[in-house]
């Protein structure tokens, strides 16, 4: 414990800022622990930068206990939070304690990341003690989802059953208690702003602030002529529309599916079934690869051997990390109708302009012959839809989206 307090008190300052967040391991940043976990990892790297801050990083721990290390001079990682267990709460409140003077708090929130339903109901009690230690807390909603019934395939429920009803209403609740106990709500694209307003939630409250783009990879010119492959990168879901796809794709065009199973879903009895049906369509067809994870150091490769990004999404909850991570690459991508909500957002409208593309040249219907069409579309203006993502990887760069972060903050 004296290691553990000299480090506390060596980042017990008020100019420091606590962030909760999944975190990666030491050294890795894309490792296939959730989409949250490589956003935390980009987010505290990029407040690092501010020579005025340092960071105390508290997320679950990936062992059967706490522990907790310094990353860097600027970065204390306690690897603390116990997933699915009431001690979640004992070592997230203790540290908060001895940080009595570091008033500022960043939560990255997504729904399964920090455990399933017991451990996500305290979190409110836990923002609660926040607001009794009077700290500022500032809530990154990473997804907002208010109709579970879009989502019935992706959590296995029968459509308009009951059981979807009462948790709508629960959501409801628990959105706006959680924004009551935050000094700001942040989410990552207009149309979120819109639900939580919906929602009666104090518009003043919320901030938009947009999914930010990684610009550490090197972009090879040209790379979306190398082959003529379609790209799907990500975890297999429902919501996503892998299955979809799979079954819609034309037997001629060949599709790369750079993505395994979602570690927040991969026990549950339903998605075990979801991802049998995936493998048995996938099978014996010899346009479609499917690789598993892809580890950090060949995501390169992936986006710059394939021609275009796909994004058959059934539902737009939250901002896609692999479409972030098109824009790094400065890919040609199409989007399902679901996620023609993008355009509402400021960034992608002023992208159109800037390259004379309308928001329908860039959305398919979730139909084979719209597919087909807009693919064909697609192939013969690689060179603007390229320009449309490296518009949005200028427009939406790390550094700066950790700006516009420290400036709510600094309010």
């Amino acid at each position: 414990m004296k290691k553990f307090d000299k480090l506390i008190d060596e980042f017990n300052n008020e100019k420091n800022i606590i962030v909760f967040t999944t975190y990666p391991p030491k050294n890795t940043v894309y490792n296939g622990h959730g989409g949250l976990s490589s956003f935390g990892k980009n987010f505290v790297r990029q407040l690092n930068k501010n020579k005025k801050i340092k960071i105390i990083v508290l997320t679950s721990s990936d062992k059967k206990k706490p522990y907790f290390y310094k990353e860097n001079k600027k970065t204390l990682v306690l690897k603390l939070l116990l997933k699915n267990k009431f001690l979640f709460f004992y070592h997230s409140i203790l540290p908060l304690f001895k940080l009595n003077h570091t008033k500022k708090v960043i939560f990255h929130f997504e729904f399964s990341s920090y455990g399933d339903l017991p451990t996500t109901i305290g979190i409110p009690f836990l923002f609660l003690v926040l607001k009794i230690l009077e700290k500022e807390t500032y809530l990154v909603l990473h997804q907002v989802e208010t109709d579970l019934n879009r989502l019935y395939g992706h959590l296995g429920w029968k459509k308009n059953s009951l059981k979807a009803k009462f948790f709508n209403f629960f959501i409801k609740i628990y959105l706006f208690t959680l924004s009551f106990l935050s000094k700001k709500i942040i989410v990552l694209e207009e149309e979120f702003k819109k639900r939580l307003i919906n929602l009666k939630i104090n518009q003043k409250k919320i901030v938009v602030i947009p999914h930010p783009v990684d610009n550490n990879f090197i972009v090879e010119k040209n790379n979306s002529q190398k082959n003529n492959s379609l790209l799907y990168f990500g975890y297999l879901t429902w919501y996503k529309g892998i299955d979809w796809l799979v079954k819609n794709i034309n037997g001629k065009t060949n599709l790369i599916i750079a993505g395994g199973e979602s570690p927040t879903l991969k026990n549950k009895p339903h998605y075990k079934k979801f991802i049998k049906n995936v493998l048995e369509n996938i099978e014996n067809r010899k346009n479609i690869i499917l690789t598993g994870f892809v580890p950090e150091n060949q995501i390169k490769n992936y986006f710059q051997n394939t021609q275009i990004s796909i994004f058959p999404y059934r539902e737009f909850m939250s901002s896609s990390g692999p479409l972030s991570l098109t824009f790094s690459f400065e890919k040609p991508f199409l989007l399902s109708r679901p996620l023609e909500k993008y355009f509402e957002s400021p960034d992608f409208a002023q992208a159109l302009k800037e390259t004379s593309l309308k928001k329908e040249n860039l959305i398919f219907d979730l139909n084979k012959k719209s597919l087909e069409e807009k693919i064909f579309w697609a192939r013969k203006n690689l060179q603007k839809l390229s320009q449309f993502s490296k518009i949005m990887k200028e427009k939406r760069s790390w550094e700066k989206v950790a700006k516009m972060y420290l400036e709510v903050i600094n309010k």
